[in-house]
């Protein structure tokens, strides 16, 4: 990703730069369209799990995992926050119009296990439902003052 402020404008522009990227989000942009998405007109709540496989590293000699292994993927997997902006770019126009309306977002780096035995990315794109206890009045907050 690079960015830069052109002539004459507001804010700067962000480009993605990495080919890697651009190739993955078609990807995930072809899913998309053969699982018939339309978009959503209003907030969208968005959950990805990003799954990797396990270098060779990690296994010792009969294929079990060592006690030296890290538990979650590091650095070479990637940003969580990276790996969530493609999913968003490319979902955009497919699982809502605009990625503004994505209100709720959750994304989990692992490596692959019997829940999620293939790499990839398993996203869930769902209406945003409020759920927030402002809808509850009784409800003590932080910094309520009322009296006992």
């Amino acid at each position: 990703m690079k960015s830069f402020w052109p002539k004459g404008a507001q804010r700067a522009v962000m480009v993605q730069n990495n080919p890697e990227s651009r190739a993955w989000q078609s990807r995930v942009t072809e899913f998309a369209f053969k699982a018939g998405l339309t978009p959503y007109k209003n907030a969208v709540s968005i959950v990805a799990v990003f799954n990797f496989q396990r270098p060779a590293s990690h296994l010792n000699k009969k294929g079990l995992l060592r006690d030296s292994a890290p538990q979650s993927p590091g650095h070479s997997c990637g940003d969580v926050d990276k790996l969530l902006r493609n999913v968003l770019d490319a979902l955009t126009g497919l699982a809502y119009y605009d990625d503004s309306q994505v209100v709720a977002l959750h994304g989990v780096k692992r490596y692959c296990d019997f829940v999620y035995p293939e790499p990839g990315a398993y996203i869930e794109v769902e209406a945003y439902l409020d759920f927030s206890p402002k809808a509850k009045t009784d409800w003590p907050t932080l910094f309520d003052t009322k009296e006992e």
